[in-house]
């Protein structure tokens, strides 16, 4: 192990420290090689669940679900999503938890299952308040303020805001 990092193999046995081959699925995905992001996601998912380390597994399982859907394999996602939803409140990961909820929303609303989107959304948004996170709320950031205040920290004109539309 170099560096303090597990270490997790990519190709052709070479040894690479865990957070490299997460950066390396991370490019391939934003390449499109979404199928190529997934071994990689699926690999370290085995890794931690051999190591029982449910933050680890969640963690993996929500990277392969937004890949999977970035296929158009919705369902399949939304199930992913919902095992990793599982394990962040099992563990107490609750802004993960909503980064979940949130995804599955999203899916679920792109195949016309307005309720459950719905539903989950506001989940996802009370986990993270829960939290202490605002993310999801569209009103405010999470710093607590409204577009129109955070627009000066920004620096975008008020004749910019939406409350000046």
């Amino acid at each position: 192990m170099g560096g303090g990092h597990a270490q997790r193999p990519v190709d052709d046995g070479v040894d690479l420290p865990l957070p490299a081959t997460l950066r390396i699925a991370g490019i391939l995905g934003k390449q499109g090689n979404h199928p190529r992001a997934i071994e990689i996601y699926r690999s370290n998912l085995q890794y931690h669940r051999d190591l029982a380390n449910p933050e680890g597994v969640a963690d993996q399982l929500d990277n392969i679900g937004y890949h999977t859907s970035m296929l158009g394999r919705k369902a399949e996602a939304i199930a992913l999503w919902d095992s990793a939803y599982a394990l962040h409140l099992q563990t107490g990961e609750l802004d993960d938890a909503g980064y979940a909820r949130s995804a599955a929303a999203q899916a679920w609303w792109n195949i016309g299952k307005y309720p459950d989107a719905i539903a989950a959304h506001q989940e996802a948004v009370s986990l993270r308040r829960r939290a202490g996170s605002r993310t999801g709320e569209g009103c405010e950031d999470d710093r607590g303020e409204r577009p129109q205040e955070a627009t000066g920290h920004w620096g975008i004109p008020a004749a910019h805001t939406p409350a000046s539309l």
